[in-house]
């Protein structure tokens, strides 16, 4: 914790954090804030599971030198709390000496409320932040908030065991390598920190340290409401996409199949059934994907498996299809972005269409769920180039839910730092869906777009008729119907079933199909 005679009130002044009096048992909180407060705002389609990078860190401290010295808690903002007084009662009664906090981008206004609550608890916590978005703009973060002691960049394993272990010998927090921190008002950078590169070296998140029930009525990044547990396989992606973070940094590195299936052996004594993997890149390398399901068909494991992080189409063969749908695979999520050629140079994604369109086109005749990650909005793109992108999808009736979105330019990601550097400026634009969107840009052929895909595409009668009974072969009712809720743009809360939410949003248009260019 930051000395005792000392109490942080703005970035200028605050020291570097240091440790007074060492106690001789450590007890760390880490709080993943990434959920909404209000209960209404939860609803919406969001990333609801457990927290398995924080259950990661956990167990990888459990297992270090330190684990016996050290008393973990892991809240979810997600199933913990709904308010911040209630936050504040469950911080109190831990009484945490670090808290290490997780948050994405979105509710960061929540990440910055609990640094100052965690200084205002009777004895005051040293603050560390990590996840993808105090790790992905270290510095913006550190400056805006005098409540933050330390940023861990990247992956945290190793960083949090030797944090915890100069914070329990007294010596300096800044001399750890992989932190950002203040000194007298600027933001300072230790040591770079080397990458864990064998993965089978982290112990497996301590899965039996939460109540997977607990998040059964939740429907998450894979559209069900059941036990399912989210599993990353791979940390780090190759590819140059402007619009991506770097989290794990641009090295590609991967567990074993064995190591992957001794966990998912440990899940399916949970009574785990559905796996959601969470990797950036999960089909880089298709020999090994191969190796896996041929794994799980030998060890007869019977889960369902689903890909809501997105696949890279053109790395995908007719036998790696094949392997996944044997194993259990029932919802692939296929990456295009842009229809456009152009687009996909300027975004640096440099997607080769011929094999991803095989790729989708081959697992839309396996009969599973097939998803598509689509985006408009991005510096330079015409209307010609959007319309590409919806071409593009319009080639398959059976694209169950084709998420078209608007480019975020969020800070740490090389399309940020261009926009910056060549002043253009962004603005909040909820009426777009997003976040952080360039000012000025083209709402009114955004909007035209977006309607043309409604109509012509996603809420197509005979486009309908194809596609759920696909998804009911896989999502019960309740589950399908909960995402059409979520997916669509209209209020459909007096819905209650899905033959009525087909009534109710079907059109009876069938246009001619536009041919595809790149």
């Amino acid at each position: 914790m930051i000395s005792e005679n000392v109490r942080i009130s703005n970035a200028s002044d605050a020291p570097s954090p240091r440790v007074a009096h060492p106690p001789d048992r450590t007890r760390l909180l880490l709080i993943d804030c990434t959920r909404a407060l209000d209960p209404e705002a939860r609803k919406v389609y969001d990333v609801h599971h457990p927290p398995v990078g924080l259950m990661s860190l956990a167990a990888y401290v459990r297992e270090s030198r330190l684990g016996p010295a050290v008393d973990i808690a892991i809240l979810d903002s997600t199933i913990d709390y709904t308010t911040l007084d209630e936050l504040r009662a469950l911080m109190e009664g831990f009484a945490p000496d670090i808290v290490g906090l997780r948050c994405l981008h979105l509710h960061t206004d929540q990440f910055h409320t609990i640094t100052r609550m965690a200084k205002e608890l009777a004895s005051p916590a040293l603050t560390i932040g990590g996840g993808p978005y105090a790790s992905a703009a270290p510095i913006q973060t550190l400056e805006k908030d005098p409540w933050l002691d330390l940023v861990v960049v990247g992956e945290g394993e190793a960083t949090l065991v030797d944090l915890l272990e100069a914070f329990q010998a007294g010596r300096d927090l800044t001399a750890v390598p992989g932190v950002h921190y203040r000194e007298l008002g600027t933001v300072r950078t230790s040591a770079a920190r080397a990458l864990i590169t064998d993965l089978d070296t982290i112990p497996h998140p301590d899965w039996r340290s939460i109540d997977l029930r607990r998040y059964e009525n939740l429907l998450g990044q894979a559209p069900v409401r059941r036990r399912l547990a989210p599993v990353m396989t791979t940390r780090g992606c190759p590819y140059r996409c402007t619009y991506c973070h770097e989290l794990f940094q641009k090295r590609f590195r991967v567990r074993s199949a064995q190591h992957l299936v001794e966990e998912l052996k440990l899940l399916a004594d949970l009574g785990v059934e559905d796996i959601s993997i969470i990797d950036d890149i999960f089909n880089l390398y298709p020999e090994r994907v191969i190796e896996i399901f041929n794994l799980i068909v030998r060890e007869n494991l019977k889960f369902r498996f689903y890909y809501p992080n997105g696949l890279r189409g053109d790395r995908m063969t007719h036998e790696v299809i094949d392997a996944m749908v044997e194993g259990g695979s029932v919802l692939f999520t296929y990456a295009l972005e842009s229809g456009s050629k152009r687009i996909q140079h300027y975004m640096k994604k440099l997607l080769h269409f011929e094999p991803f369109y095989d790729a989708v086109d081959y697992t839309i005749r396996k009969g599973v769920m097939v998803d598509m990650f689509l985006m408009v909005g991005f510096p330079t793109e015409t209307e010609e180039d959007a319309r590409k992108t919806i071409d593009f999808v319009m080639q398959w009736d059976e694209i169950c839910f084709p998420y078209l979105n608007v480019l975020n330019f969020f800070p740490g990601t090389e399309v940020y730092d261009d926009a910056m550097a060549a002043g253009h400026a962004l603005e909040i634009a909820d009426t777009l869906g997003g976040a952080h969107q360039l000012a000025g840009i083209d709402v009114e052929m955004i909007r035209a777009i977006k309607v043309d895909f409604l109509r012509n595409y996603f809420l197509r009668r005979s486009r309908l008729e194809k596609v759920i009974p696909i998804q009911r072969k896989y999502l019960r009712e309740d589950e399908l119907l909960e995402k059409y809720k979520a997916y669509l743009p209209m209020n459909l809360a007096r819905v209650e079933t899905v033959d009525e939410l087909v009534a109710r949003i079907a059109i009876d248009r069938d246009p001619p199909k536009r041919p595809w260019t790149p």
